[in-house]
């Protein structure tokens, strides 16, 4: 619930991001294909930087980012659209039309927000 008030307080702070959450994937034996079920989920965020002492050049590079989400607004775009809120490390995000790797996730120990560590991808 505070988790809840404090982004509807700053909401003007917070960045419009997708959310992609890869449901399930198949492979095809005949074309040697993988397919994904995507679901796309749009949420606020806050997009963080990391600071300078933190970013050791290994788990954490320069430009990675940390996008906190509110976990109930994940949930409720998940069952909008028929999902339930799994996060995997095949997700990513879409900022600005930027898409950015989910490197890894964290949830708070109560489970209000969903915080991520975030690299700028290649696709």
């Amino acid at each position: 619930m505070a988790a809840a008030k404090a982004f509807a307080k700053l909401a003007s702070l917070t960045t419009a991001v997708t959310y992609r959450m890869v449901i399930d994937t198949a492979y095809d034996s005949e074309t040697g294909d993988d397919f994904a079920t995507i679901k796309n989920l749009a949420v606020p965020a806050f997009l963080v930087a990391y600071r300078a002492r933190q970013i050791d050049g290994v788990a954490i590079r320069p430009g990675d980012q940390r996008a906190i989400m509110l976990r109930a607004n994940l949930e409720a775009q998940a069952t909008e659209q028929s999902a339930t809120f799994a996060p995997s490390p095949e997700d990513s995000l879409t900022i600005a039309g930027k898409r950015w790797e989910v490197v890894s996730m964290s949830p708070d120990p109560v489970g209000a927000i969903h915080d991520c560590q975030i690299r700028a991808g290649t696709g």
